[in-house]
């Protein structure tokens, strides 16, 4: 009983406190007293970078704490992100697309439609066997790559 009146009144002085000209200023709740809370109340307890976070709730993200996602929680960069939704392409968050989803670069796309040739995002050709040829996709069973240039067969 006397730690949990001793937590209470560290969070009063932690979040308010009267400055010399009367107005009453918030404050950022002190990390050694979020530590101590957390101990006390039996939650878990991370760092991230020089910060303390909850990992039930929060999650770090190179050095930024960030809310966790309930469905396939992830990073991309700094950022959280729901993997059922969303996907990290290049550093960049995207809507997860149906289909079979992928990255080219920074942008998500379906591999039912499209194919990624040499980081440009192509149409995927009609038919078997499709392929790049540089930055171009074709159609094998039908064309030829040579030297960059795509030719029918025949």
């Amino acid at each position: 009983m006397k730690t949990a009146a001793l937590l209470l009144l560290a969070l009063v002085v932690a979040i308010g406190v009267n400055q010399a000209d009367g107005k009453s200023k918030m404050l950022e709740i002190d990390q050694t007293f979020t530590y101590a809370f957390l101990a006390y109340y039996g939650g878990s307890k991370a760092r991230c970078g020089s910060r303390f976070f909850n990992p039930s709730y929060q999650m770090c993200c190179s050095g930024v704490v960030n809310n966790r996602h309930l469905s396939r929680p992830g990073c991309c960069g700094t950022n959280s992100f729901s993997g059922l939704f969303h996907m990290c392409c290049g550093g960049v968050i995207n809507i997860r697309p149906l289909g079979g989803p992928g990255c080219c670069g920074t942008r998500a796309f379906s591999s039912t439609y499209k194919m990624c040739c040499g980081g440009v995002l192509n149409t995927k050709p009609m038919g078997s066997s499709p392929g790049c040829c540089g930055t171009r996709a074709f159609s094998a069973a039908y064309q030829v790559c040579h030297k960059g240039q795509v030719f029918y067969k025949g």
